[in-house]
């Protein structure tokens, strides 16, 4: 979770944004998670507009790259002042994601006085440079007394685009002061009440960010997930992702095909499915050699061709 590791998903959380004549736009920031490099293409989050690195500064000199944990100045071919704002997010290649829900783990503040945080309040949340308003949903509680901890689901009007293990700052409006912070579980939460025990259970799985259980715990929650886009929004290296899914692979822990990563216990169902629907079919027709695949696609509408091909 350090932000001075190099994991191929650099992230630049805009503080300012200017232009310098004869050059055009520029924007400041740190940056975490990777490195950039003069004539790189980015994007720009939330718009997903696509920009070229025209030139950089680390610290204040001129550089052809720039590594995590620097102080970066980049100028942005083709991009206006108003384009851009406080908060955006640069990023490299690989894609991210953003939720208007995220499940987190909050703290608050031990010397509070007077104050609790009650089921759906309304707070200004902070991470990276970005300020927004959230409704806060707690787990099973009516409320939060100073210095207690426990889970809670974020809930914006616009989707955000954090990474799992974040930290972020919670502030009442008025009078604006510091109730307590905490860390992202989920970057990319199903809207969800804490009515169901497993979410509970789920949450307590993720908190301690041992990747194995995250990877488990992204099956549980999506049932099956494109290898490409597992952990995408996390502070971990594809490299490093991909090791724990081939060991879970072994262990038979997880399925995969050429693109997918399926739930085992889901796949075992998905089997004892079609060999009940297959019996079914002879039972019917006993003389009949085969039956249309078509057909059998048919009762599995909801899979994915892929997935489908390797069930049978």
């Amino acid at each position: 979770m350090k932000p001075k590791r190099d994991i191929g998903k650099p992230r630049l959380s805009i503080d300012r944004v200017f232009n310098i004549k004869g050059s055009g736009t520029v924007v400041t920031g740190t940056l975490i998670g990777g490195t950039l490099h003069q004539g790189m293409e980015v994007t720009i989050f939330p718009s997903y507009k696509k920009t070229r690195l025209r030139s950089l500064q680390a610290y204040k000199e001129k550089a052809e790259k720039a590594f995590p944990g620097s102080r970066v100045a980049l100028n942005l071919a083709g991009m206006g002042k108003n384009e851009l704002h406080r908060g955006d997010i640069v990023f490299g290649t690989k894609q991210i994601k953003a939720s208007k829900n995220i499940d987190v783990q909050i703290q608050l503040l031990p010397q509070l006085k007077k104050y609790a945080l009650t089921n759906r309040s309304e707070l200004f949340f902070f991470t990276g440079t970005k300020e927004t308003l959230v409704k806060v949903i707690l787990d099973q509680k009516e409320y939060f007394k100073p210095g207690e901890t426990g889970f809670a689901q974020l809930r914006f009007k616009e989707p955000l685009a954090t990474y799992l293990g974040d930290r972020f700052i919670l502030r009442i409006p008025s009078p604006p002061k510091t109730i307590g912070g905490g860390l992202i579980v989920d970057p990319l939460a199903h809207k969800h009440h804490f009515k169901d025990k497993n979410i509970l259970h789920f949450l307590q799985k993720r908190i301690k960010f041992d990747l194995r259980e995250l990877v488990l715990t992204e099956l549980e929650k999506n049932i099956f997930i494109k290898k490409d886009n597992l952990l995408i929004n996390s502070n971990y290296a594809d490299s490093e992702i991909r090791e724990v899914v081939e060991s879970l692979k072994k262990e038979g822990e997880i399925i995969t095909t050429n693109s997918w990563l399926i739930d085992k216990n889901y796949w075992q169902e998905q089997k004892t499915k079609f060999m009940n629907r297959l019996n079914q079919e002879y039972e019917l027709y006993p003389l009949q050699t085969g039956f249309p695949l078509n057909k059998f696609q048919s009762y599995f509408y909801y899979l994915k061709p892929e997935i489908f091909n390797n069930l049978i």
